[in-house]
C-alpha cells in the first residue's frame, strides 16, 4: 500500500530508515514491513510517501494514494531454527543497520 501516514514509521523521526520492520511477539501475525520511499529515492518532497507490506488496517484510508496485491506462491513451510524463535521472545527492541550503500533499515518488535 503506497500512502503518507507516517504514524506507521517509528515514534521517534531520527530512526526512520529506508527499510523499517516490525516482528509482532504472536507467532501467527506477520511482520509489517515500511520502505521510506522518501529516503530510499531522495526524495524532496512535502509529504513522506511510504509503502507497508502487511498492515492495511493501521493506516489512515485518506493517506492511501494506492493499493497493490503482491503475492507470492509458497509451496513448503519455512523451518525453524532454535536462534529464530530466541529472539522472538526477546522484549520489544529497536535496531538500526547501515548498509554501505547508504541504505538504512530499522526493526522493532512488538
Amino acid at each position: 500500500m503506497l500512502h503518507t501516514d507516517i504514524r506507521i514509521l517509528p515514534e521517534r523521526k531520527r530512526i526512520w530508515s529506508s527499510w523499517n520492520y516490525c516482528i509482532p511477539k504472536q507467532e501467527l501475525k506477520r511482520a509489517v514491513i515500511t520502505y521510506d520511499m522518501n529516503i530510499l529515492q531522495n526524495l524532496r518532497a512535502p509529504e513522506e510517501f511510504c509503502v507497508t507490506l502487511n498492515r492495511p488496517e493501521a493506516i489512515a484510508r485518506d493517506r492511501v494514494i494506492g493499493t497493490y496485491n503482491y503475492t507470492t506462491r509458497c509451496t513448503r513451510r519455512p523451518r525453524r531454527r532454535r536462534r529464530s524463535v530466541t529472539a522472538k521472545s526477546a522484549a520489544p527492541t529497536a535496531h538500526i543497520m547501515r548498509a554501505p550503500t547508504g541504505v538504512t533499515a530499522s526493526m522493532r518488535t512488538e
